[in-house]
């Protein structure tokens, strides 16, 4: 990760270095005022994971794509990145309606799961959204909400990796809680 004053560049990758290059997430920096209201955003990904070979069942292609949140913190420990989850106590995200925390202080989702499947196809939809208060700041020195469409397929037609429309948003506290 390089942060700059305009821009924040996360490279990553997946697999070994001679099958996929690395992919680079150039946010954009916007400053967001979190005030005395909460702040939304949403997520919102579909993910398809299929068999193309018989003869490898253990072989599964799949592809995900959508709009995705992340949160880009500095604790007391250092920076982190991560994916809030709701605090439910299921093996599925789906929060039914209902608006939980998350580990984060000053975040709460509301979540819904979808999975369905049709022979070996299945299709994973899940869509939040995310709340974010003041409260944030008793935790975090500086946080950034990272908002990005992204596509990723891996089968053997494609391999595809790509990030359009990244902001990071610098949440700036301008009022008392």
């Amino acid at each position: 990760m390089t942060r700059k004053t305009d821009n924040i560049v996360i490279e990553e990758a997946r697999g070994p270095t001679d099958q996929f290059e690395p992919v680079t997430k150039k946010f954009a920096i916007e400053s967001q005022e979190l005030g005395s209201t909460s702040l939304s955003f949403e997520h919102s990904v579909s993910r398809r994971v299929w068999q193309e070979d018989e003869r490898q069942p253990a072989v599964r292609s799949q592809r995900s794509q959508g709009r995705v949140f992340e949160i880009l913190y500095r604790a007391s420990d250092g920076w982190h990145l991560d994916q809030p989850e709701p605090s439910i106590d299921d093996a599925l995200p789906d929060t039914e309606g209902t608006i939980v925390p998350t580990r984060h202080t000053g975040i709460s989702v509301k979540a819904t799961f979808v999975r369905s499947e049709v022979g070996t196809d299945l299709k994973f939809t899940e869509e939040r959204e995310y709340y974010i208060t003041n409260d944030i700041f008793d935790d975090y020195e500086t946080i950034y909400v990272l908002s990005y469409n992204e596509v990723n397929e891996e089968s053997t037609e494609n391999l595809v990796w790509t990030v359009d429309n990244a902001t990071a948003y610098k949440l700036i506290q301008t009022s008392a809680k």
